[in-house]
């Protein structure tokens, strides 16, 4: 399978290997074979997602992709549908959770130069190498693996310990979908060779042992088939049927579902959408790869793993779902996104738009109210819309797209955020038509352009989100109308603000992302009438061209015989 990778904020290009000239050369002409349009259907897109700061000597930094930094990752759980993703830090001299997103990563609990073993609000919290963290609704259950202990985190930020039977270095965490009032965890008490069970209702928890004998690691549970499946004794991959009776010892029926001599298992574990593949990090002959186990018969032992594609980015410390077409691969310090070749993500559905601000801007900042926070802000649109190769047109385009925001917002007072951010915000009162410094963020394939805004102080995020969307970008129309009659700017696409915020990055351009997209016209009846003609004269057109090529003799009076039109 040949992968191509994109970059997060400056997408790379495809290698110019047998494959791209399959793609762009012989494609048009029909010669691959069958066998190879399904290769090519089947291919997967890398997106780095985060990528820590490389030239940062500190510990454990928050920050923006390239500027925060994550030390030493393990775990990962999605809070959202597919943002933001928890994970677990350590070294730095610290222990933390953290969050990452598409504006970045932060520190939700704990500290990043110091470990220890203390409850409280979350800032004050300590932790002593977490590996695993899960949760459901707002409550986030933490493996707290040298503390010997799970913690947990409540809506509010709180950080509790809860009261559970002796625990040994517990390395994995998994909620699953509550019954009733009750929560229900499974624990890998890795040090005392065990699965746990356990049930939470209010301030209540019942555990007990759900299978034993072996060390186990991470974890992943099939609700459709009531089966568990765990690493083993850091090598193996077995199967727990949850279903069955305990024997004498407590233990519910296991078995490994793999040969040991081909499943060459490095680390993670993750179960497919449709629960019918186990994918997981592994390396063959000294090279890293993501491999797949069939379990769609578990019962029976597996085969040896399929290759799903080639890892070159360092070792995976876990993988995460999202769902049937992408999935996350984490590294130590860097996340990535990886999905279908042909998926896009269905863009976060905007606020309600409201009423169009007045037309004028203030001449100065409006008196900031009560609120002093600056909520960011995003406004996307077809790239192909704008000069994007020409550097000193595009930075005439900005500052019409700024004085745009002013009307959207009513207000000078706010700050164009461009790349890198925090290096080069601008005050929406500068002029910066005639720099060359400046740019914006593109999509992961280019064809969306992003521009990022701290907003006036005070404003909302749903008012200003919705603002940005009602706004008729007159200013930026205007220009783009001016320099599309230049013949050098006639291949410009008409103006197309994206209707996205969160998902800007990671979605692929279409017609109908537009804002106010109403979709093609409908064909009238002389529309009809044109294409039945031009049927009616296709079909004349063939069946002359047939009568030439079967009689040879007559192709002068074919010609001749031509009804004239």
């Amino acid at each position: 399978m040949r992968v191509r990778h994109r970059k997060g904020d400056v997408p790379g290009t495809a290698a110019c290997s047998p494959g791209f000239l399959v793609r762009h050369l012989l494609l048009p002409l029909f010669l691959v074979s069958y066998a190879t349009l399904q290769a090519l259907a089947e291919e997967k897109v890398i997106i780095k997602l985060f990528e820590s700061c490389s030239g940062c000597t500190v510990g454990q930094q928050d920050g923006p992709n390239g500027t925060g930094r994550l030390f030493k990752a393990s775990g990962g759980f999605i809070k959202g549908k597919r943002f933001p993703i928890l994970l677990c830090d350590i070294d730095g001299g610290g222990s933390t959770i953290r969050s990452v997103s598409t504006t970045g990563i932060d520190t939700i609990a704990g500290n990043k130069t110091v470990r220890g073993n203390q409850d409280g609000p979350a800032a004050a919290a300590l932790f002593n190498n977490p590996t695993s963290v899960a949760g459901i609704g707002d409550d986030i259950f933490v493996a707290d693996r040298d503390n010997n202990c799970i913690r947990h985190i409540d809506a509010s930020g709180n950080v509790t310990t809860l009261e559970l039977i002796d625990l040994n270095q517990p390395t994995d965490i998994i909620v699953s979908p509550p019954t009733n009032a009750t929560k229900n965890l499974f624990i890998s008490d890795t040090g005392n060779s065990r699965i746990l069970f356990g049930l939470i209702h209010g301030s209540n928890t019942v555990v007990s042992k759900l299978v034993g004998g072996f060390q186990p690691g991470v974890m992943q549970i099939s609700q459709e088939r009531n089966l568990m499946y765990t690493v083993k004794d850091t090598s193996w991959i077995a199967a727990v049927d949850l279903s069955s009776s305990s024997d004498t010892n407590g233990n519910k029926k296991s078995w490994n579902i793999s040969d040991l001599s081909c499943l060459s298992y490095v680390s993670s574990l993750m179960l497919t959408e449709d629960e019918n593949e186990l994918y997981y990090y592994g390396k063959r002959n000294n090279v890293g790869l993501i491999f797949s186990l069939n379990v769609t018969n578990p019962y029976q032992k597996v085969p040896c793993p399929a290759e799903v594609m080639r890892w070159n980015y360092g070792r995976i410390v876990s993988l995460v779902k999202v769902n049937a077409q992408e999935f996350y691969a984490i590294t130590e310090t860097a996340v990535y996104i990886i999905r279908d070749k042909n998926y896009t993500p269905t863009p976060t559905p905007t606020p309600t738009q409201t009423q169009t601000p007045t037309q004028e801007p203030t001449s100065t900042p409006t008196q900031p109210p009560n609120s002093s926070k600056r909520e960011d802000f995003v406004a996307a649109f077809r790239a192909s819309s704008f000069p994007t190769t020409e550097v000193e047109m595009m930075h005439m385009m900005y500052s019409w797209i700024m004085k745009d925001v002013a009307l959207a917002f009513g207000t000078e007072d706010y700050f164009a955020v461009f790349l890198p951010p925090g290096e080069n915000d601008v005050h929406g009162t500068t002029n910066v038509s005639t720099w060359t410094n400046l740019t914006a963020l593109e999509n992961f394939d280019k064809t969306i352009l992003i521009t990022n805004y701290y907003g006036p102080p005070g404003m909302s995020k749903k008012q200003g989100q919705a603002r940005l969307f009602a706004s008729p970008w007159f200013w930026t129309r205007l220009f783009l109308d001016n320099i599309s009659s230049q013949e050098d700017f006639g291949h410009l696409s008409p103006f197309c603000m994206v209707n996205c915020v969160e998902d800007c990055q990671y979605i692929t351009f279409n017609e109908t992302m537009c804002v106010n997209y109403t979709g093609q016209p409908a064909c009238n009846d002389l529309c009809i009438g044109a294409i039945i003609s031009s049927a009616l004269l296709g079909i004349i057109f063939i069946t002359l061209l047939w009568l030439m090529v079967a009689s040879p003799a007559n192709v002068k009076s074919a010609f001749v015989r031509l009804p004239t039109l």
